[in-house]
């Protein structure tokens, strides 16, 4: 009781500046909310305040709320985007369950968060530099060159993955390692204010790599760069993040509006007129092109862009349709999505290497009737694991499997932050983890227990065996704090 009570009373101060924007937002936005709106409005805002008291701003538990936020702005932004239009969202949307969608979405979002919650603890959350403190121990220049060497590394995982397909799915573990070395590598420079031009050289190239994908996998960079600025505290002092937040979310919010602006045209070229999702072109053609599009857009298309860009970011159209297939009885009831996701999982590749490939379009298809593109363009497509549960367990127990989903989240990043790996390195794998495998509401049932399953046990090999020798190497021997006892083998 002394835990929970704790627990229930404990965010007040920290989460000040969050509960006042929150606060103007909902006065702004009930003002111009239709009525219709209004009860899945506040439903969103409320929601949005849960999440910080769960997980708390600035918590060790920082990586899973940026998760989850995205989740929330995945089930909300058509609420938001109707009140901004002054239509209900059912209008917005053309669709008469929308509304539902997104309510059924934010509980289950709120659920899912209850259950990392839950599972990780209900005493009250460490502040996240009781473990990112130790980066004071690492070398910003070592860092940087790990970071590279993991970079390097994952441009030629496809190539692993050809020679052994049976463990394709383990060489998730590159991009984990490549992801988390960054991110460690802001914290240390944030921490340490030291090695801003590594910093710098690392996300430029990151950057870059990104924008010369087929797909947007640079955002990932902004994101550690956030979670990393709102952490640490050695760097700004805390009411000068109220100022350096919101401008590196606005840098974030501009790149994001360009890319949007220019993806269409720019993976045409990228692809040169091929149906799947390749590159064709060379790094130096592909960033020239880009740079030239990008020079060519004005207001009015970042106007155009924003519009799409809150489009694309929500996700209940699809839960929509379905739900209004289920109350007319047009889903098909033979087969249950999350004992198939299950079964999947519990036969590995390297043992059954006849075992069919992941479409999720195809079942996307078959819930919501429409034709989106699948394997065959190169692409898959997911209705999401919260319109899963709901075809399997209705609108009451679909909130069953979510629970335990996030369960079993708070259980990864509980048992990847414990003192059985060595922390800085463990805790930024689970930060990484969380936002890649746990980030999305489109993400179906079988991939977020494969992504996370995957990713978790083959980064615990990782650290069991390599962790130690990784940091020793990233020590900073000129720094005066450093612990033998700690990088010394046992």
């Amino acid at each position: 009781m002394h835990h929970l009570i704790n627990f229930l009373g404990g965010y007040q101060n920290n989460n000040k500046y969050v509960l006042l924007i929150i606060s103007i937002i909902a006065i702004i936005t009930l003002c111009f909310a239709p009525i219709e709106n209004w009860g899945i409005t506040i439903l969103a805002l409320l929601v949005f305040i849960a999440l910080f008291n769960l997980l708390e701003f600035g918590s060790i538990l920082s990586g899973a709320l940026i998760a989850c936020v995205f989740q929330w702005l995945q089930s909300s932004m058509d609420i938001f985007r109707a009140n901004l239009t002054g239509v209900s969202v059912n209008t917005l949307t053309g669709l008469p369950y929308s509304a539902d969608a997104c309510f059924l979405s934010l509980l289950g979002v709120l659920i899912f968060s209850v259950g990392v919650r839950f599972s990780y603890g209900l005493r009250p959350l460490s502040r996240f530099y009781s473990v990112t403190d130790l980066v004071l121990w690492l070398s910003p220049r070592k860092l940087a060159i790990t970071s590279l060497l993991a970079f390097i590394i994952s441009l030629i995982k496809p190539l692993f993955m050809r020679l052994l397909p049976g463990l394709s799915q383990f060489f998730l573990v590159i991009d984990v390692f490549r992801e988390a070395s960054f991110l460690l590598l802001a914290f240390t420079v944030f921490s340490t204010k030291k090695g801003y031009i590594w910093l710098f050289t690392l996300f430029s190239i990151s950057i870059g790599s990104g924008f010369v994908s087929y797909f947007s996998t640079f955002k990932f960079s902004f994101y550690w760069l956030i979670l990393a600025l709102i952490s640490s505290r050695s760097i700004f002092q805390k009411d000068s993040k109220v100022i350096w937040l919101p401008f590196l979310l606005t840098v974030t919010l501009t790149v994001g509006l360009y890319w949007t602006a220019v993806k269409p045209e720019y993976r045409a070229f990228l692809n040169q007129g091929a149906s799947h999702q390749l590159v064709k072109t060379s790094p130096k053609e592909s960033l020239a092109f880009l740079l030239d599009l990008a020079s060519q857009k004005n207001p009015k298309d970042l106007v155009e862009a924003s519009d799409k860009l809150s489009e694309r970011v929500g996700y209940t159209r699809f839960f929509a349709l379905v739900i209004d297939r289920e109350l007319h009885g047009l889903n098909p009831k033979d087969e249950i999505i999350w004992w198939n996701a299950l079964k999947h999982i519990l036969l590995p590749r390297i043992l059954y290497p006849d075992k069919p490939a992941l479409d999720d379009s195809a079942q996307t298809n078959l819930y919501t009737g429409l034709g989106v593109a699948g394997a065959n363009q190169g692409t898959s497509i997911s209705i999401g694991y919260i319109a899963e549960s709901y075809i399997d367990f209705g609108e009451i127990g679909m909130f069953i499997p979510i629970f335990l989903l996030g369960c079993l989240y708070g259980q990864v990043f509980k048992l990847l932050t414990s003192a059985k790996f060595l922390q800085p390195l463990g805790f930024a794998c689970a930060c990484v983890i969380f936002v890649i495998a746990g980030g999305a509401v489109e993400t179906s049932a079988v991939k977020h227990l494969g992504g996370l399953i995957v990713r978790c046990i083959s980064s615990m090999l990782i650290l069991k065996f390599l962790g130690r020798k990784i940091m020793v190497f990233l020590y900073d021997s000129s720094r005066q704090i450093y612990h033998s006892s700690y990088f010394m083998e046992d």
